[in-house]
C-alpha cells in the first residue's frame, strides 16, 4: 500500500520547477551543442510539467503527457 510515512507535501515542496528547470535546460543545451535540432518530449505525472515547459518554450516539437501532476489549467498552458 505504499509508505505510510511518506510526506507528499514536503516532497513536492522540494521538487518544484526551481529543482528541475536547470537540469532540463542543461540537457537541452548539451543536446543542441551536439547538433540535435529536433526534440520531442513525453511526460507522465511529475514529468508532465517539464514536458510542457519545453513545449511552451518552443524547444519540443511534439509533446505528449499523461496524468499531469499539479498542472494548473489554463495558466500552465498559456
Amino acid at each position: 500500500m505504499g509508505n505510510q510515512n511518506f510526506d507528499r507535501a514536503a516532497w513536492m515542496a522540494k521538487h518544484g520547477p526551481d529543482s528541475w528547470k536547470p537540469i532540463v535546460d542543461a540537457v537541452v543545451d548539451a543536446l543542441q551543442a551536439d547538433g540535435v535540432t529536433w526534440i520531442g518530449t513525453t511526460g507522465y505525472c511529475f514529468g508532465a510539467p517539464p514536458a510542457w515547459y519545453l513545449a511552451l518554450k518552443g524547444v519540443s516539437k511534439v509533446t505528449v503527457v499523461s496524468h499531469p501532476s499539479r498542472l494548473r489549467v489554463p495558466e500552465d498552458l498559456e
